[in-house]
């Protein structure tokens, strides 16, 4: 009963989806290569029905958050955007579920190495995301390493597409490749302690993505927790 009246209260679920559509290639349902397409596809199609299954059993919202990691280099990157917006729409209508693309940075750790993103992180496209309208969610410690690498100013960037981000990831980060840092260690918090404060107090969901935090009975996500819990209240 106690579980029951806890799930009651919850307003909004999210669904992660895959990164990856096998061991070798990143998840690309608009890819050239028909096999790598067909599979990323299906597994596409299986998130989608899993977000309707829990929003039919929940009778609750269901996001889906979805990292488009692969671009084509031969299409503009503006008409790729459009492409990801009219897939948003789509499936929208159709579903009822609401897809909002994951902020990358712009080398990723896919495969154990470094991976160079297109899109979704280089903030000067956030513009373009305004004029079309298409929100994401903003991983605030990819945005970190996005604005360290194009050498912006985050808060800039950040005030000014505010309204785009409906979702909100959690971890901190330095440099342009020092992902998932613990809060107190990366730049989130030394030098963008205002922006953290602004979404931690946002009414926007927040999901906490500390590192690990799930082993010995979650002791890394408690610690966190405690020292957001701080942050808010100074």
């Amino acid at each position: 009963k106690t579980i029951d009246k806890e799930f009651l209260k919850v307003k909004t679920f999210t669904v992660h989806g895959s990164d990856y559509c096998n061991e070798n290639e990143v998840l690309d349902i608009f890819s050239k290569d028909a096999k790598i397409k067909k599979i990323s596809n299906i597994i596409f199609k299986k998130t989608i029905d899993i977000c309707k299954s829990l929003k039919k059993i929940s009778g609750k919202k269901v996001n889906l958050i979805q990292s488009f990691s692969s671009s084509d280099e031969s299409i503009n990157k503006h008409k790729q955007y459009l492409i990801i917006k009219n897939l948003v729409n789509k499936v929208y209508k159709k579903n009822k579920i609401k897809i909002l693309p994951q902020w990358l940075p712009p080398i990723a750790w896919y495969f154990g190495g470094s991976v160079n993103m297109s899109l979704f992180s280089n903030p000067e496209d956030l513009s373009f995301m305004k004029k079309i309208k298409l929100e994401i969610c903003m991983d605030l410690s990819h945005f970190v390493m996005s604005c360290n690498y194009y050498n912006l100013n985050l808060s800039k960037y950040f005030n000014e597409h505010e309204n785009l981000f409906y979702h909100y990831h959690v971890a901190d980060s330095s440099g342009i490749d020092s992902e998932g840092l613990a809060l107190g260690d990366g730049d989130l918090t030394k030098k963008h302690l205002n922006i953290l404060k602004k979404v931690i107090n946002s009414n926007k969901v927040k999901v906490l993505e500390a590192w690990q935090g799930h082993l010995n009975d979650g002791k890394i996500f408690k610690g966190e927790i405690n020292k957001i819990q701080r942050i808010h209240e100074k």
